[in-house]
């Protein structure tokens, strides 16, 4: 007789919750997605909602803005052969993939929608987790507990002095839901990253006047590069290459990847200096922002850059660093979450032992760190308790967090094992150490992670069988000589999520599709190419 499989709660079902909930059933897990919305895909799927007030929040500090989703342009940073869609996708796109996803896999039966969870602690009589739900107060029992809540909880405001003078419009980026309310206003978007890009150049052509307002540069990338999008240069032989590069010399790798984005933005565009776009912040700690039209409107005066806002002087007034006084109706926070485990008991929650090296690091910029093997394990209880979507660094996050979720269902399945729990401490102590180093030097990410050596793991711990098939041994070796026709498309071709379902290893399942749409996506891209060519030359 067969045991009865552990049931497994999962909690939050955007991107990342729904890939867990089909990467742990796919393992025979019996599991449950709660999500509090009526609706699954996190921020990307679009609805109106009420903006919220900044002062509002401040006004009451226990006041929590309702979980909205974010702008209808709302566009992914990464092309098509990534995430199953068009080039660049819109939000609408995203959530149609994410729905042909649920149906495809069978997912729906398994979800709990309209479901917010209230409380998540262990139940000192069975020793399982109970998880207490908002609206009825029932308790539910489960052997396992997954977070997938995401990053982007609560939007963080800055503290900016005299706010309660200004009488215009004041909303963080979740609540801004298109440029059509700010037509003829004059507006600030605060925040140099992909939202601040992508909300200040939305609302150009129908605000009066936008100004972007930011302290700190960026390098700025176009999503197409020489007709193709950027990140279609980025093979699997180079990735490896970058990664052997920032293990064996990572002081080289860091100056070598600057340049090389440095590159493409100059090539790309011209960089006027007093739009402080540079010094840019090292790729180490910080992500370019991808846009396409952010400088020409820089060049055209559509959009005007500005230093950081230092007070609100008056009903329509903000003093900025310089100490110019620019007039604005509206001002919009680009400025970023916080993690919310409000929910979780304190004796489990990851941020609670956030160090004080860290919090006292301007860098942090007031979030805490999470104290996580590899970003995903607590160090108590993580035969049963899992954190997924707190994984940061420059790409692809879709395919970042469904490896880390096949990460977590090999582990709990037995079939990969994590270290002793003094090993993990040692590697999270160097961990600790490394992003205290990297918030030193400007503002990083909590979730952010050191590239090589997480792929590294996360790829042995899921068994994608990458390292043993493409490298220099036997495995290697004969996958090159017996066929290669797809090692090239898989070693040298787009970078595709395919890969990772390609090859047996034993552990997580392959899908008899794979070398199918690997050559598929190769052939695309190549057809794609011989066509462009074709037209320039007639």
């Amino acid at each position: 007789m067969e045991p009865t499989p552990a049931t497994v709660a999962v909690i939050g079902l955007g991107s990342f919750g729904i890939a867990t909930v089909k990467n742990l059933s796919e393992e025979g897990f019996r599991v449950t997605g709660f999500e509090s919305k009526p609706y699954i895909g996190g921020l990307w799927h679009f609805t109106e909602g009420s903006e919220t007030s900044v002062l509002q929040c401040r006004s009451s500090p226990s006041f929590r803005p309702p979980r909205t989703s974010g702008a209808r342009e709302l566009t992914l940073h990464l092309s098509h052969d990534y995430q199953y869609a068009p080039d660049f996708p819109h939000a609408d796109e995203v959530m149609r993939y994410l729905d042909d996803y649920v149906d495809h896999f069978d997912l729906r039966p398994m979800f709990r929608l309209a479901t917010p969870v209230r409380y998540v602690t262990r139940d000192p009589e069975s020793s399982k987790w109970a998880v207490t739900l908002e609206s009825s107060g029932e308790v539910l029992l489960f052997d396992k507990v997954v977070v997938a809540t995401g990053i982007n909880n609560q939007p963080t405001f800055p503290q900016i002095k005299g706010m309660e003078k200004f009488q215009g419009e004041i909303l963080h980026s979740r609540d801004y839901k298109g440029p059509e309310r700010f037509e003829g206003k004059r507006v600030v978007v605060v925040g140099l990253g992909n939202s601040g890009g992508d909300t200040s150049t939305s609302l150009v052509g129908y605000a009066k006047k936008v100004y972007l307002s930011h302290r700190v540069g960026s390098y700025i990338i176009p999503r197409y590069v020489d007709g193709k999008p950027f990140d279609h240069a980025l093979t699997l032989r180079k990735e490896r290459a970058r990664s052997t590069l920032m293990k064996t010399f990572p002081w080289l790798a860091e100056i070598v990847f600057n340049r090389y984005a440095r590159g493409i933005q100059d090539r790309s565009f011209n960089v006027r200096p007093e739009w402080k776009l540079q010094p840019a912040p090292s790729l180490k700690f910080s992500a370019p922002v991808v846009a396409d039209s952010l400088i020409e409107y820089l060049e055209s005066g559509d959009l005007t850059s500005v230093s950081g806002i230092k007070e609100f002087v008056g009903p329509d007034e903000v003093l900025i660093d310089t100490g110019e006084v620019i007039n604005v109706d509206a001002v919009i926070w680009c400025t970023g979450y916080l993690t919310d485990f409000s929910f979780l008991d304190p004796r489990f929650d990851p941020t609670a032992a956030s160090p004080a090296r860290w919090n006292e690091t301007p860098g942090s910029r007031g979030r805490p760190l999470l104290r996580l093997y590899h970003n995903i394990f607590p160090l108590e209880e993580h035969d049963s308790l899992a954190f997924v979507g707190y994984v940061a660094f420059p790409g692809p996050a879709f395919q970042t967090q469904d490896l880390a979720s096949m990460a977590l269902a090999q582990v709990w399945k037995g079939n990969s094992a994590l270290p002793p729990r003094e090993e993990m401490e040692r590697a999270l102590d160097a961990h600790e150490e490394w992003v205290c180093g990297l918030a030193g030097r400007g503002r990083t990410h909590p979730a952010w992670v050191s590239w090589p050596e997480w792929m590294d793991w996360v790829n042995e711990t899921a068994g994608t069988g990458l390292r043993r098939n493409l490298g220099w041994g036997t495995e290697g070796w004969r996958f090159w000589r017996e066929d290669r026709m797809l090692y090239r498309a898989v070693v040298d071709g787009i970078y595709s999520p395919h890969v990772f379902r390609l090859f047996e290893t034993g552990k997580r399942k392959v899908w008899d599709g794979a070398r199918e749409e690997i050559a598929r996506v190769n052939e695309d891209r190549e057809g794609s190419d011989r066509a462009e060519k074709g037209g320039e030359d007639e």
